[in-house]
Order: structure tokens, then C-alpha cells, then sequence
């Protein structure tokens, strides 16, 4: 009767654990899910600007989802006191211009909160003059370092979406002018983005599940050392037990391990 007893505890037991085992299998497996909703600042900007040699930036627009928007730059407003220090008071020349995300042109982010974003520029304007938008295809607004930048629409390296009637190149420092215009004011860019997809993040209910899935671990490794003990009364050997719950356990470790490591890939 006592080793019949034995049997259906260490049966249970194996049962329990290869239970959790199981549980914990699609715990582990619980794909991230992408957020709601984007909530991104964007800024037009001018890289090298002017005497300053400096990065500025226009007013912020909040990016919500595919859709149209514009950005500005005003030096009335926008112009920084380093540029201003530089004797800057309009926009002569640059390097760039070109829209970002605040959070990563700031530094208090790494990455945009959006995985993809393909942008479209629908309209350039410097002061009243409408500029000639000569590239019309959907390009990345997301770098390879995870960064909403366009690097564009005007860009002293990588060419420009804008006519080259509108623009004066200077080939050797990588410099751009508006041609036709000693100083600009106000820049304006309109734009649509389509494509718009937010990066994937890890909810509180994965989280709490792969706790939960440590604990059911733990409890059923120590579950296991008293099971593994038995009534010295007995005749049933206490090595078999031992090894039953040992091969039980290790199943298990095993099944959270290999879900771990696929999970990871």
C-alpha cells in the first residue's frame, strides 16, 4: 500500500510539473504586441546653419499616424542664440534641411517610437515663393539607427527633392543657397507620410505572465526535494523516486529552456 502510495505521489507530481511545463510554454511564446497609437514631435531643421555652423530647428507638429502635415521655420521665433551670437538673422546657407524627431535630435531618446514611415513632400515654400518639387516618390523617414530623419528635402550630400533651378550647390563644402534669394525668413514644408507603424513594445500582461512562469518554476523545484524522500519503513527503492522527479524536473527546465532560447531568436 505504501508503494503504492508512493507511486501515485511521485505520478502527481510528474503530472503537476509536466502541467506547468505546459502552461508555461505559450506564457513564454506571448508575441510583443505594437502600441495603440503614434505620438511623435517632429521639427523642421537646418544642419550647419549660416555663420553659427550650427543645428537649428523650426516649431514642433505632433506625427499621430499616416497623414498630412507641415513644418516651419521661422527666424523671427526659431533662430537659437548661438546663431544669433553668430550674427545670423536669416537663413543664407546650410548644409541640410531636413525633419526629425525632437526627442532624437535632442538626445533624451535613442530611437523614434515608429518602426516605418515613408514620406512624400508635397509643397516648399521660402518666404511667398513656392519652390519646384522635382522628386514625388515615397521615400524611408526612418534611418538605419532607428531615428525618424528624412534628410531631406534639401541635402548638400545627398541631393535635394527640390529643382535644381531652385537651388545654388557649392560642390566643395557641401553647401546650399535658395537661388534667387540672398536671405530667407520663413520656410514652410508640407508633407504627407503613409506607412506609418508604430515599433512593437512589451506589455504588462507578458510581463506579469513570464513572472508568473518563474514562480510556477521555482515552486515545482521545490516541490521536488521533499518527494524525493521516503518513508524509511519502505521496501520501494528511494533511488527510483529520486530519478522519476529528477527527469521530471530536468523535462521541464529543458521545455522552458528551449521555449527561452526560440523566444530570444
Amino acid at each position: 500500500m505504501k508503494r503504492l502510495n508512493l507511486l501515485r505521489r511521485a505520478a502527481a507530481f510528474a503530472a503537476g510539473a509536466l502541467m506547468a511545463a505546459c502552461l508555461a510554454i505559450p506564457a513564454l511564446g506571448t508575441p510583443v504586441k505594437a502600441a495603440d497609437s503614434v505620438d511623435m514631435n517632429v521639427a523642421l531643421c537646418f544642419f550647419t546653419f549660416g555663420n553659427a555652423g550650427t543645428v537649428e530647428k523650426g516649431d514642433t507638429v505632433k506625427v499621430t499616424g499616416d497623414g498630412q502635415y507641415t513644418v516651419e521655420f521661422d527666424c523671427a521665433k526659431n533662430l537659437s542664440d548661438d546663431a544669433k551670437a553668430a550674427g545670423d538673422t536669416a537663413i543664407t546657407s546650410f548644409v541640410a534641411m531636413y525633419i526629425q524627431d525632437v526627442a532624437t535630435l535632442d538626445g533624451t531618446a535613442s530611437e523614434s517610437p515608429v518602426a516605418t514611415a515613408d514620406i512624400v513632400y508635397n509643397s516648399i515654400k521660402i518666404d511667398d515663393k513656392e519652390l519646384t518639387i522635382a522628386d514625388t516618390n515615397p521615400a524611408s523617414a526612418v534611418k538605419a539607427n532607428g531615428a525618424f530623419d528624412t534628410n531631406k528635402p534639401v541635402n548638400g550630400w545627398d541631393g535635394s527633392v527640390v529643382a535644381d533651378t531652385d537651388i545654388v550647390w557649392d560642390q566643395t563644402n557641401h553647401l546650399v543657397k535658395f537661388a534667387g534669394v540672398d536671405s530667407v525668413q520663413k520656410v514652410s514644408v508640407t508633407f504627407t507620410l503613409s506607412n506609418v507603424t508604430a515599433k512593437a513594445i512589451e506589455t504588462q500582461a507578458q510581463t506579469e505572465e513570464e513572472t508568473t512562469v518563474e514562480e510556477t518554476t521555482a515552486a515545482a523545484e521545490t516541490t521536488a526535494a521533499p518527494a524525493a524522500a521516503t518513508d524509511e519503513g519502505t521496501n520501494f527503492p528511494v533511488g527510483a523516486i529520486v530519478g522519476i522527479v529528477a527527469g521530471v524536473v530536468v523535462i521541464v527546465v529543458v521545455v522552458i529552456v528551449v521555449c527561452t532560447k526560440k523566444k530570444t531568436k
